[in-house]
């Protein structure tokens, strides 16, 4: 869908926008992984819920699987989740500001899931 989103506005062919796109998540993933996102705890277990298939976390459970995988792993899954969904989301013309958007509205659900669960 972002390809062709961005196909139609640009008009470019989408082998060469199927290369960007990868680049641009590449690049962002990268930058995820040094940035002090992981240290967020409750954002962490919102974004690898997210990013683990359901069936195996109904199997093993989230916190198990966390567990076992190695720690790059895991890194690297939150990494590329977080940037692979803002780029189809956002597009590959989107701004800092609008990565800074979209990781609100992802602090903001974590919040509310981390504030839920201690209620619980």
């Amino acid at each position: 869908e972002c390809i062709w989103r961005e196909h139609e506005a640009t008009q470019r062919q989408r082998c060469e926008l199927t290369d960007e796109l990868s680049a641009k998540i590449n690049a962002l993933n990268d930058a995820v992984q040094a940035s002090s996102l992981w240290s967020n705890g409750a954002l962490r277990k919102l974004v690898l819920h997210e990013a683990i298939p359901r069936t195996l976390q109904d199997e093993l459970g989230l916190d198990t699987i966390v567990q076992r995988v190695p720690t790059n792993y895991i890194k690297s899954l939150f990494g590329s989740h977080i940037a692979s969904r803002y780029v189809y989301e956002r597009g590959l013309r989107a701004s800092a500001f609008e990565f800074y958007e979209f990781m609100a509205a992802r602090y903001d659900t974590a919040a509310a899931d981390a504030a839920a669960a201690a209620d619980a």
